[in-house]
C-alpha cells in the first residue's frame, strides 16, 4: 500500500510505514505494525549466551577482586569475594546491557497497545467502505486511534514539508485503505466465513492468504467485518454475500461482451 510521498532513498512511503514510523515521534520507539515473530534461541545462541556469561563472570570478579584487595579488612575481602562478588556481576553485567541496548524501550504490552491503535485507526480510516455497526462496535478508543493519525500526519508534514501536501497523502491513503478494506469483505464473502472458528481455519491451510491477513491491515480489517456480521447480524452479511456475487457477475459479464 503506497503512495507518491518519497523519503531521501525515492522509495514510496506506505500508509503502514507512516503510521508506525509516526508513532515514533511519539513513543521514542520503533512500533511495526505486526508482532515481530518470537525468535527461537537456538543451541548455538545458548552457547554464546552462556559464554558471554562466563566472561562477564570472570571480568566481574577480576574487578572486585581488585577493588576488595585494597582494602586493609582481611575478613572483609573473605566475605566480600563470597557474598559481594556474584551481586557486583549482576551490576556488572546490567550496565553492559544499559551500554549494549541504549534507553530503555517499550515493553512488549505497550507496544501491543499501540499495535491495536493502529488497527482502530484504520478502521476509522475505512469507516466508509465498512458496515457502521462493526465501526461502533470496533473502535473502542478513538481518541487513541485519531492520535495515531496525527502521528502519521506529522510524519507527512515533516517529512514532505508542507500540510497541504500531507493533507493529499493521507487523502490517497484513505481511498487505498477502503479498497483493500472492501476487498477483505468480498473475500471473506467469497469463503463465506461467518465465524472466527471459519476464518482461523482458513488462516490455517492458507499461507497466501494469511500473510495477507497478517501485513495488510485494511484487508484484515475487512475480514473481520464480514465474520462479525456472520456473528451478529447475518441477514446482514447475507446481503452482502448477494451483492457482491451480482457484482462479481455483471462485471464477469461485462469483460465477456466483445466490444462494439
Amino acid at each position: 500500500m503506497t503512495n507518491p510521498v518519497h523519503r531521501s532513498s525515492a522509495r514510496p512511503l506506505s500508509y503502514y510505514e507512516a503510521l508506525s514510523e509516526g508513532a515514533s515521534l511519539t513513543f521514542a520507539d520503533s512500533v511495526p505494525i505486526q508482532e515481530p515473530p518470537v525468535e527461537r534461541v537456538t543451541h548455538s545462541k545458548a552457547n554464546t549466551l552462556k559464554a558471554l556469561g562466563g566472561v562477564a563472570m570472570h571480568v566481574g570478579k577480576h574487578a572486585l577482586a581488585h577493588k576488595l584487595a585494597r582494602s586493609t579488612n582481611a575478613t572483609f575481602r573473605v566475605i566480600g569475594s563470597r557474598v559481594l562478588g556474584p551481586v557486583a556481576v549482576l551490576w556488572l553485567m546490567y550496565d553492559v546491557f544499559k551500554l549494549i541496548s541504549g534507553p530503555p524501550s517499550m515493553s512488549d504490552n505497550q507496544k501491543a497497545r499501540v499495535r491495536e491503535q493502529f488497527s482502530q485507526a484504520t478502521v476509522l480510516m475505512a469507516r466508509d467502505a465498512l458496515p457502521r455497526e462493526y465501526v461502533q462496535a470496533r473502535v473502542t478508543h478513538e481518541a487513541a486511534a485519531m492520535a495515531r493519525l496525527q502521528d502519521a500526519m506529522d510524519l507527512l508534514r515533516i517529512r514532505l514539508g508542507s500540510a497541504e501536501e500531507a493533507d493529499t497523502a493521507m487523502v490517497m491513503f484513505q481511498k487505498q485503505v477502503e479498497q483493500f478494506a472492501f476487498q477483505g469483505m468480498e473475500f471473506a464473502a467469497a469463503y463465506d466465513l461467518r465465524s472466527p472458528k471459519a476464518l482461523d481455519a482458513l488462516l490455517a491451510r492458507d499461507a497466501s492468504f494469511r500473510d495477507r491477513f497478517q501485513s495488510d491491515l485494511a484487508f484484515q480489517e475487512g475480514v473481520r467485518a464480514m465474520v462479525w456480521l456472520g456473528q451478529n447480524q447475518p441477514a446482514e452479511f447475507e446481503a452482502r454475500l448477494s451483492l457482491f456475487a451480482s457484482q462479481k457477475a455483471t462485471v464477469t459479464g461485462a469483460l465477456a461482451r466483445p466490444l462494439q
